[in-house]
């Protein structure tokens, strides 16, 4: 979906990245995750807004829904009709602008242009997908990860990335497979939640990465001996009980004589 060769394609996402001079985007990911995320977001965003906008027959944010799609009085009716109201819009919009089949549409005609109804799907698709295993993750909602995995397996085949299809394919294969309280287990336990509120969880290994960087900023400036890899090892274990004071001092990369203070007050030997 992200080609440099489309600048010149009003609404492709290399087009949009330009318009908005979102210049830490680049064509790998990799480079700057956070920065490609958010700007795909909000380009995913856009496109739904502009969507609903046509089948509301809305020219801009100010105006009104046609009256012929929502009548002028629903405002005024009670919460029930309102809701049918609303799923009715979302419905629609649905059913116009997701499919996934584009995907694999994309894949077939990749060699040719595809039509701009076709690259508008494919990105409301995908980024609709991707919204809803980010949100599942928050929820922590073990049931939905899994049934999202089933489409990412099923994407991830059809363009090539085998070993992405691979790793889907064997996780689903071990919620079945394995016995009942292990896959409950595999299901449930995929989450992290350091904040205790709703809505707050992480994936494990995105919890497990951000323990490995304060390790590795307690590191900066040590000597590599043998000791010091076995403290850090020590280190790590108690990384999940220290106090907020000593995460930000870790965060700001300054282990100093207070970081060293604050950690043999709290019981370790330095």
């Amino acid at each position: 979906m992200y080609k440099t060769s489309s600048s010149m394609d009003r609404g492709t996402l290399y087009q949009l990245r330009s318009l908005i001079n979102r210049r830490n985007v680049t064509a790998h990911p990799k480079c700057n995750v956070d920065a490609t995320e958010d700007f795909f977001e909000l380009v995913v965003d856009a496109y739904v807004v502009a969507s609903v906008m046509s089948s509301l027959k809305m020219t801009t944010v100010q105006d009104c829904p046609d009256p012929s799609v929502i009548s002028e009085d629903t405002w005024w009716q009670d919460d029930q009709v309102r809701a049918k109201v609303l799923n009715d819009v979302s419905r629609r919009v649905v059913d116009k602008h997701v499919n996934l089949d584009t995907v694999i549409k994309k894949k077939k005609e990749e060699e040719t242009a595809i039509t701009v109804y076709d690259y508008t799907s494919l990105v409301i698709s995908l980024g609709l997908l991707y919204l809803d295993f980010k949100d599942a993750v928050r929820e922590g909602d073990g049931e939905r990860v899994l049934r999202i995995w089933k489409y990412f397996m099923l994407i991830w085949k059809v363009t090539g990335h085998k070993n992405y299809a691979c790793e889907a394919f064997t996780l689903l294969s071990q919620y079945i497979l394995l016995p009942p309280h292990l896959a409950q287990q595999l299901k449930w336990s995929r989450f992290v939640n350091t904040h205790g509120l709703p809505g707050h969880n992480i994936s494990c290994d995105l919890h497990m990465e951000h323990l490995n960087r304060l390790v590795k900023t307690a590191m900066e400036g040590w000597v590599q001996t043998k000791r010091k890899r076995r403290r850090c090892s020590e280190l790590g274990r108690l990384l999940e009980c220290w106090p907020p004071s000593v995460k930000h001092l870790m965060r700001g990369r300054v282990f100093t004589s207070q970081v060293a203070d604050t950690l043999r007050s709290h019981g370790f030997k330095t």
